[in-house]
């Protein structure tokens, strides 16, 4: 699934308050990272056995 529309798209933001603000709202920062990517990742269990769901964002650096 891909979310558009969010309202998020270009947005410029640094870093450190990004993290800040995303770890504040359930996101942690995704294990793979580098000097110009970065990932978000927001985990919802699933009643089944066996099943996690991620919200996933990504940003870039421009």
């Amino acid at each position: 699934m891909k979310l558009e529309g969010t309202g998020i798209e270009g947005l410029v933001v640094d870093y450190k308050p990004l993290t800040e603000i995303m770890e504040r709202n359930g996101f942690i920062l995704g294990g793979s990272w580098d000097y110009e990517r970065v990932t978000y990742d927001y985990k919802i269990p699933a009643p089944e056995k066996n099943i996690t769901y991620y919200i996933r964002i990504q940003g870039i650096c421009p």
